[in-house]
C-alpha cells in the first residue's frame, strides 16, 4: 500500500493494526513505539486496574530516554493497584508527518495503542519551557479541546495535568481557559502517590472531573488553573527521600543498556 492510499484510522480506535503496518516507514523501525519494555504493564492488565492514567512526554523517546524521575513516576503509579500506566512521546518530526497523515492522535500509547479516550488522565510531564509549546498539538491531534471549560464539560475526556521540573514556570498557558486542567510542581513520591490514588478513589465513587479537582487542591504542589482564588492550595510540598529506582523500564537506548542510578544530591544545592 502506497502513502497515498493510506487508511484513515477513525478516533476510538486500537491502534495496533495501523502500528504492524507503519512501524518500517517511522524512525527506527518504530522502535520508540514498540512498547513491551523490561518493567512494563503488560497491555492484559488494562481491564484489571480501573484508573488508567497515560503519561506523556513533551520530547521524543531519544530525548528522554535517560530521564530518572520519569522512570520514577511510572514506577510509583504501577506500584498502585488499581492504576495502569501508559506512556507517550513526541513524534519525531517525519513521524509525526504519519500520525498527521493517518488520523492518527499523538497522545497514543506505546504500550496499549490506545488514543487518549482509553484513559482517565492525561499526565504531560514537561521538563523545560520550550517544550510546552507542542502541548496544543498533543491536544487538537488527539481530539481534545483547548479550552478547560470545554473539556470539563465532558465526562469521556481525560483529566488533562501538567507536572514535571518546569511545571511551576508554565503559566504562559494557564490563562482564564487553560490548556490544562490542573498543574503539579510537587516533586516528592509521596505527593504523586497521593495525586494518583485520588483520582482513582474519585473514578470508583463516580466523582465528577471538577469534584476531583477540588480533591486535588488539597495536595501540596497541586494548582488549579483558571480558577479564581484556587490558583493555589497554599502549601509547600513536603520533601520526602527518593525512593529506589528498583523496578524501572529498560528502553530502547543501547547508551542507556547496563547503566543503573545512583543518588548523591537532594533538592536545591543551596
Amino acid at each position: 500500500m502506497c502513502p497515498t492510499e493510506r487508511h484513515s484510522y477513525p478516533k476510538n480506535d486500537d491502534y495496533a493494526r495501523w502500528y504492524d503496518e507503519v512501524y518500517p516507514e517511522l524512525a527506527g523501525c518504530g522502535l520508540w513505539l514498540r512498547g513491551n519494555e523490561i518493567n512494563t504493564l503488560r497491555k492484559e492488565e488494562y481491564n484489571s486496574r480501573p484508573f488508567r492514567v497515560l503519561f506523556a512526554r513533551l520530547s521524543t523517546y531519544g530525548d528522554v530516554a535517560s530521564s530518572f524521575t520519569h522512570l520514577l513516576l511510572y514506577q510509583i503509579a504501577c506500584g498502585l493497584p488499581e492504576v495502569f500506566a501508559d506512556l507517550a512521546y513526541l513524534p519525531p518530526a517525519n513521524d509525526a508527518k504519519i500520525f498527521d497523515r493517518d488520523n492518527i492522535p499523538w497522545l497514543l500509547g506505546t504500550q496499549t495503542k490506545f488514543g487518549p479516550e482509553k484513559f482517565s488522565m492525561i499526565g504531560f510531564s514537561n521538563s523545560v519551557a520550550q517544550e510546552i509549546i507542542n502541548i496544543p498539538k498533543f491536544l487538537t491531534s488527539s481530539g481534545i479541546p483547548l479550552k478547560k471549560s470545554e473539556r470539563l464539560k465532558n465526562e469521556d475526556m481525560p483529566l488533562v495535568v501538567l507536572g514535571g521540573a518546569n511545571s511551576m514556570y508554565t503559566t504562559a498557558i494557564w490563562g482564564e481557559d487553560p490548556l490544562v486542567d490542573g498543574v503539579f510542581t510537587g516533586t516528592c513520591a509521596s505527593g504523586v502517590r497521593e495525586l494518583l490514588k485520588i483520582c482513582a478513589d474519585g473514578r470508583k465513587n463516580a466523582k465528577t472531573k471538577p469534584e476531583i479537582l477540588r480533591d486535588l487542591n488539597e495536595v501540596p504542589g497541586f494548582y488549579l488553573p483558571g480558577e479564581p482564588g484556587k490558583t493555589s492550595n497554599a502549601k509547600t510540598p513536603i520533601q520526602d527521600n527518593i525512593e529506589p529506582l528498583e523496578n524501572g523500564i529498560v528502553l530502547y537506548d543501547d547508551e542507556e543498556l547496563g547503566t543503573g542510578y545512583l543518588q548523591i544530591s537532594e533538592s536545591c544545592r543551596a
